[in-house]
């Protein structure tokens, strides 16, 4: 009868186990799918812009400066993209929103079609111009995707930002410019350093001394700033968890 009993309460407490496992497999899945769903309809953006930039390009492009991306598409869906930005060696292919009519966190709680959204979308600081000398993007660390920023939370370690490509920035105007990854940082989300705005070349010059010197992990071929160029800042959380202070700024020149 013992034996008995013990069997019994091993197969119960084996289902209960097995249901709490399938409970928790589900709820993890609830709150995936809306990610997968961000990721799927920004790729499939991403896709058609392409497809539809190739179609319509005519001569050659070694430039390099032509958009390889069809704005009429990405306008159509997404009217309050100011950019596109891409890294190679990472996932991250995304329109750009500029926080103004909207704050930063606004677009941080909303993806590209104004829908609410864990991942948000990726955002140009307000006082930044899309052409301007100095880019300041930030976006979402998010655990376990490859959503946003989330590649580039670990970035400030050298090992990570080795593994880095370089950057592509595009505008509505056509205008597409390529920076090579030149230095990374770890800092406190208040630093003083990253809430100066320069506006200026010669304000971005003299930035990019003191962040230069600031910096955890630095380009091997100690790139350099040429012409007007502009200036392209990532940031992000270097933690996935949203109660961390510090934040990981990826510079690319």
């Amino acid at each position: 009868m013992r034996a008995g009993h013990a069997q019994r309460g091993r197969r119960v407490a084996s289902v209960a186990l097995a249901t709490a496992a399938l409970a928790l497999a589900a709820f993890v899945l609830m709150l995936a799918l809306p990610l997968l769903e961000d990721e799927s309809r920004y790729r499939e953006l991403s896709a058609k812009a392409q497809a539809a930039g190739a179609a319509a390009r005519t001569g050659d492009d070694s430039a390099g400066a032509s958009d390889r991306l069809d704005w009429r598409v990405i306008l159509k869906e997404c009217p309050s993209a100011v950019g596109w930005l891409s890294v190679q060696g990472t996932s991250i292919d995304y329109p750009v929103m500029q926080a103004g009519e909207h704050e930063v966190s606004y677009w941080l709680s909303h993806d590209a079609w104004g829908r609410r959204s864990q991942a948000g979308c990726l955002v140009l600081d307000e006082y930044c111009s899309p052409n301007g000398p100095w880019l300041l993007i930030y976006g979402h660390h998010i655990s376990g995707t490859t959503l946003m920023l989330s590649e580039l939370g670990e970035a400030w370690q050298q090992s990570r930002f080795a593994n880095l490509g370089s950057c592509r920035w595009s505008t509505p105007d056509g205008k597409s410019v390529v920076a090579g990854p030149a230095f990374s940082t770890r800092v406190a989300s208040d630093d003083s350093l990253y809430m100066e705005r320069p506006r200026s070349s010669a304000d971005v010059a003299d930035w990019l001394v003191h962040a230069k010197d600031a910096a955890t992990a630095r380009s091997r071929t100690n790139a350099e700033r040429t012409g007007g160029a502009p200036v392209i800042v990532l940031v992000t959380c270097s933690s996935p968890h949203a109660a961390s202070p510090w934040r990981c700024a990826v510079t690319f020149i």
